[in-house]
């Protein structure tokens, strides 16, 4: 009895972590789309169960067991009418699936992280038998289907177990200075794509495109330098996805030119493009372009 108490205890303590761990707007987001969602598991549950008495009725009406035979069709012959426990359950395993990604594509959306959808489907979904499976095996899949229901709790746990425990703040950053790492550092040789000269960090090779069009130059930032630019952003404002008009221009592809000045901005003054490749990023001051190479530039791909 008390294993039984103290087992309760933990899960208890689990939830609460987890939705403490989450603003009143996640919450309401989650629960609002757990209800609508244990709506529509429960409708098609009880829809399986109509039907299979539509089937019945029919065979005692008719007075024949055979499925072969023309009753059936009373069901079934009607365009867009047809319907079997097959096709229901394949719709309930759907519905889990699209709560589960709802729940984590919020979340990716509101903070700016990125989640493993694949891991969390795997570790949290009903794995479906093998084709070959027996006929044991696969009628107590069915027995599980028919009672499963996820708890967005569930989801959060998993989720913040897939972030090592880091809120989703934190591995938004985490994440974001992860991918600035990569991007600056040669994973081969482990050798870094840059270097500080005072004021100014020149990246260097692979960071700067452009193409010809009508006689003009348009210029872009690769990938890597993109990842760059959100670091630079969050050094500005210290927000994951809030950052100031020149680089949103420069992320989205709006800015065309090789040369950036970052007018409002406190730490950045210019950003600078080469047709080589090279993009040379200008701060405030030596101090501020040492902090951020500190605290971005650090992590080795």
């Amino acid at each position: 009895m008390n294993n039984t108490i103290d087992l309760f205890a933990k899960f208890s303590a689990v939830e609460v972590i987890s939705s403490d761990r989450i603003s009143e707007t996640d919450k309401d987001f989650c629960e609002r789309n757990q209800a609508a969602y244990g709506s529509a598991v429960a409708s098609y549950q009880e829809l399986a169960f109509c039907w299979d008495a539509m089937k019945e009725a029919q065979r005692e009406q008719v007075g024949e067991r055979d499925e072969s035979s023309a009753y059936f069709n009373y069901l079934s012959e009607e365009p867009g009418a047809y319907l079997d426990d097959g096709e229901i359950q394949k719709h309930l395993k759907k519905l889990h699936g699209k709560f589960l990604d709802r729940i984590a594509s919020y979340f990716e959306d509101a903070y700016g992280v990125s989640l493993d959808h694949r891991e969390l489907r795997k570790s949290l979904l009903l794995k479906e038998p093998d084709w070959d499976a027996g006929e044991e095996e696969k009628t107590a899949y069915q027995e599980k289907m028919r009672s499963f229901l996820l708890r967005y709790r569930d989801i959060l746990d998993r989720i913040f177990e897939q972030m090592d425990g880091r809120s989703f703040s934190e591995q938004a950053l985490h994440q974001l200075r992860e991918a600035c790492g990569k991007a600056v550092w040669d994973s081969g040789n482990k050798t870094p794509r840059y270097e500080r000269k005072k004021d100014t960090i020149k990246f260097l090779a692979c960071f700067a495109d452009y193409t010809y069009r009508r006689g003009f130059i348009d210029w872009s930032l690769k990938s890597g330098m993109k990842a760059v630019m959100k670091a630079a952003g969050h050094f500005e404002t210290g927000r994951c996805r809030v950052f100031p008009d020149e680089i949103e221009d420069l992320l989205n592809d709006r800015n065309k030119w090789d040369v950036t000045e970052f007018e409002e901005c406190r730490k950045l003054k210019q950003l600078k493009l080469f047709k080589n490749g090279n993009a040379y990023l200008k701060f405030a001051s030596a101090a501020c372009a040492e902090a951020f190479a500190d605290e971005y530039l650090g992590l080795a791909g």
